[in-house]
């Protein structure tokens, strides 16, 4: 089941911040916003993302990478298989 965002999720961006570009490039992504409001509420694996909102994991894994590269999430640590 694909999770929609609440009206009460938001971010604040500042106009001179070098990356507000990428972000607002990021966040304009549906996959990176369902994840990014996904990981809000919990921690989770790749698997469990995919998963639970029914996207493939080579995109979880896309997405999930552009979302860390802008800071907007931390990954502690990686398993692969």
């Amino acid at each position: 089941m694909k999770k929609k965002l609440s009206q009460k999720d938001f971010m604040m961006l500042s106009f001179e911040d070098l990356e507000t570009k990428k972000i607002a490039n990021i966040m304009s992504n549906d996959s990176c916003r369902g994840i990014l409001h996904f990981l809000s509420n919990k921690e989770s694996t790749e698997s469990e993302i995919a998963k639970e909102m029914e996207l493939p994991i080579s995109t979880v894994h896309y997405n999930l990478k552009q979302l860390t590269d802008a800071g907007l999430i931390v990954s502690d640590e990686f398993h692969y298989s």
